[in-house]
């Protein structure tokens, strides 16, 4: 019931996928990886938050989508984006952030050990999955402006030219069915966010529950 779930599922339901036809284990294991994929789904909460933290969400989300990929392509058996809260995910990507590092790479409300934000990648694939809806484009949002080049899937998924819409009024504040709550003035790099992490205890959680985050003008 944690993010390393992710990787062997995943990788169990790509090898199952490429080796259909030349074992007749195969459709045994794919059967598998499916049920882990709806596993890890169910991790996720109702409005699309991850108990372990943001960072770990877009991890697990990085490794599980690269599966959904190839399924819907090569078996399309399932049509992945019904299985889960995708706009809700976006929501949470969203509330989670808090403008820039030093670097320039974009920071994270670091709740938990959970200390950075997405591969292009993660957004993208969501961005792709709710073409044509305003969800679709506030997640192209996230991909351009919230997220950052660290896997291979970036290159094969980010569309430059998808349309791209800011954040909805209504997502400035925030409460999460984590209890976690977050408030802020906009997702600039200068703007004001403040969180509060409330809610029950989960995997990484450090010292930080029923604390505040506040960041402003890159503090």
């Amino acid at each position: 019931t944690t993010n390393l779930r992710a990787v062997p599922a995943a990788s169990l339901g790509i090898g199952a996928l490429a080796l259909r036809g030349h074992d007749a284990r195969a459709q045994g294991w794919l059967d598998q990886a499916v049920r882990n994929a709806r596993v890890i789904l169910g991790l996720f909460n109702a409005d699309g938050s991850y108990a372990e933290g943001f960072g770990y969400a877009t991890g697990t989300l990085l490794h599980l989508f690269g599966f959904l990929e190839a399924h819907q392509r090569a078996d399309g058996s399932v049509r992945w984006a019904d299985e889960a809260n995708l706009e809700g995910m976006v929501r949470f990507f969203l509330a989670m952030q808090a403008g820039r590092k030093p670097d320039g790479d974009p920071d994270i409300v670091n709740f938990s050990d959970a200390w950075n934000t997405s591969s292009y990648c993660v957004p993208a694939w969501l961005a792709r999955q709710l073409e044509g809806t305003p969800a679709g484009n506030v997640a192209q949002f996230a991909v351009e402006r919230a997220s950052y080049a660290n896997s291979y899937l970036d290159v094969l998924w980010v569309d430059p030219d998808r349309p791209v819409s800011h954040p909805p009024a209504s997502d400035l504040n925030v409460r999460l069915d984590l209890d976690w709550i977050a408030c802020r003035t906009g997702w600039a790099a200068d703007d004001a966010v403040l969180a509060f992490r409330s809610g029950g205890p989960g995997n990484h959680e450090h010292a930080d529950r029923n604390s505040l985050f506040y960041k402003v003008y890159g503090e």
